[in-house]
């Protein structure tokens, strides 16, 4: 894998992506607040953004523009402090704009009907203002990586370096993609870094799937993306109680998993009996 990330193509797109989540900057996380009415709350967030991928999916768009629109959503809440009932607007400008930057131009509804298919209560005329607002705020800059966009780089680095696995890459490109929208529903995991995430997801289906070597493939991309050894430890962790543990391997099965993960990550065995005590409960 080091050979592939110094000598590869893939080397230039991975520092690329991670030039830009450095400039984007991380993300300022919403909190709870007292008035609901006035700040919108990690779970109102959430319902959004479960609406917005149903919005995705009968729409037909790719999953990259439900990725981006998300991302754009976030970008705008953290710059914003908008209010609740205005979410389903601003979701809606958010993929529109996505969806003109993913999609082929002939998939890209008129303002009018995307008003109409999302019931968002806008005319098209305020869906085009909402979409400039947005625009204005983020300063005209859309193009910032998503978490798909790391894995896509990830899974394309791990098919160069272990060609025998170049099927299964393939494979797992829809199955992790399925999982990521799942975790941009949840704001937590959300808010992280989007290599980290794509990273953890990886690092979770690799060894859930029993490859071997997977550490060899994993660690360097850890390294160049600069993804901590406790923050990539605490994500899938996290990953696999709120999301995974019901679609990947059994929960006895995650449990050994993890715990094999955990020390070969080199986190100390108090850490590892200490996460794992907060985690291997019934998934939720």
């Amino acid at each position: 894998m080091e050979e592939i990330l110094r000598d590869c193509k893939v080397s230039g797109l991975l520092q690329a992506a991670l030039d830009k989540e450095a400039k984007a900057g991380p993300l300022r996380p919403l909190k709870e607040s007292n008035n609901q009415e006035f700040a919108v709350s990690p779970s109102q967030r959430n319902q959004v953004v479960h609406w917005l991928l149903c919005l995705n999916t009968s729409l037909h768009f790719y999953p990259e523009t439900f990725a981006l629109a998300v991302s754009t959503l976030d970008r705008f809440l953290a710059t914003v402090k908008a209010q609740p009932k205005y979410l389903k607007c601003i979701a809606v400008g958010c993929l529109f704009l996505a969806a003109k930057v993913e999609e082929e131009a002939e998939m890209v509804p008129r303002a009018r009907r995307l008003a109409r298919v999302s019931a968002c209560g806008l005319s098209p005329a305020e869906v085009l203002r909402m979409e400039r607002t947005i625009l204005v705020k983020l300063g005209w800059d859309l193009h910032v990586p998503t978490a798909l966009r790391f894995l896509h780089i990830f899974l394309q680095a791990v098919s160069l370096a272990c060609p025998t696995m170049s099927s299964k890459c393939t494979t797992m490109l829809g199955l992790l993609t399925r999982h990521l929208e799942t975790c941009l529903s949840w704001h937590t995991l959300a808010a992280s870094r989007p290599a980290t995430l794509a990273l953890a997801l990886l690092s979770l289906q690799l060894e859930g799937l029993g490859q071997q070597g997977w550490l060899g493939l994993t660690a360097p991309l850890q390294t160049r993306a600069k993804v901590q050894t406790l923050s990539a430890t605490v994500y899938l962790l996290d990953i696999w109680e709120e999301v995974l543990a019901k679609s990947i391997i059994t929960p006895g099965r995650c449990v050994s998993v993890l715990r094999r993960s955990l020390r070969l990550m080199e986190v100390p065995l108090s850490g590892i009996s200490a996460l794992l005590t907060k985690t291997c409960c019934v998934p939720r």
